[in-house]
């Protein structure tokens, strides 16, 4: 049964499995994302998890917004006044 359904799973989404192989512009590891995600995974393993569900939404939306204020050359306090004060971290390009 197990088997049936990875097969299923690969099935939908072969087209997307070895995209690397044809496309030199596609990288073949998610290296950067996993680098990008491992100060939340710390955060989470220091502090045991937060002790309510709004407190995670607050840090993912600031580690969002700092995150793209960085893209966008801000520093993190620069991106956190900005949208307080109701603008887009964004630039229109």
């Amino acid at each position: 049964m197990a088997g049936r359904k990875l097969r299923n799973g690969i099935e939908t989404c072969k087209d997307k499995l070895l995209v690397f192989v044809t496309r030199r512009d596609v990288p073949p590891a998610s290296n950067v994302s996993e680098r990008l995600l491992w100060p939340s995974v710390i955060f989470r393993k220091v502090t045991n998890g937060f002790r309510s569900v709004w407190g995670a939404a607050v840090y993912a939306d600031t580690c969002s917004i700092i995150a793209t204020g960085a893209i966008q050359g801000l520093h993190a306090l620069d991106a956190i006044s900005t949208c307080l004060a109701g603008q887009s971290v964004l630039k229109a390009v």
